[in-house]
This record gives C-alpha cells, sequence and structure tokens, in this order.
C-alpha cells in the first residue's frame, strides 16, 4: 500500500516518544501490505475499527494511540491501493471526539 503523510506519524512521534516505533512498525507493515477488501485489512489488523465508508481506526502501541486514515484499495487496474493517514491522537483524545 501508498502511504500518504508519513511525515504526520513521524512529527507526532518526535512530540509523544513512546508512540514512535509503534507508529514505524505499523508504518513498515501497512506498505508490505495489498488490500483489496476490509477483509484483507482485518487479517493485518484484527482490531481495526470501521468508522465509515472508507475510514479506519487504527490501535497503535496497545490501544495507547489511535491512528485515523482512509483507505482506497486497491483495484485491478491500479498498482497499488492507498493508505491517507488524517490524524494520530491518544487514546483519551479520541473518546473526547467521539462523544
Amino acid at each position: 500500500m501508498r502511504i500518504i503523510a508519513k511525515e504526520m506519524l513521524e512529527r507526532y512521534g518526535r512530540k509523544h516518544a513512546p508512540a514512535l516505533q509503534p507508529l514505524r512498525a505499523w508504518h513498515d507493515l501497512v506498505k508490505q501490505e495489498t488490500w483489496n477488501t476490509p477483509e484483507d485489512i482485518k487479517r493485518s489488523f484484527p482490531s481495526v475499527s470501521f468508522v465509515g465508508g472508507d475510514c479506519l481506526v487504527f490501535n497503535i502501541k496497545g490501544n495507547a494511540y489511535r491512528l485515523v486514515a482512509r483507505v482506497r484499495y486497491k483495484k485491478p487496474s491500479t498498482k497499488q491501493g492507498v493508505v491517507h493517514v488524517i490524524r494520530v491522537m491518544t487514546h483519551a483524545e479520541y473518546d473526547k471526539v467521539e462523544t
């Protein structure tokens, strides 16, 4: 998968040091994936939440952080799918957004 906004992950990780390595690990894993369907994502990340048609929430570092992203699945006519990172936040920050 092609990932948009890697620099956002790095910036967040520099501000929140415990998140840096888990965010890098997430990035490295997703980069190697080919997702054609939501089931493909669930196989890679069983705890992922689908919160809209193409919007996903990933648990990072044992659910201490949340990564919100949009996905465009790989289609036969495209070279790869795209994951666009929208936001990274602590779990507590995410809970405030949801209420």
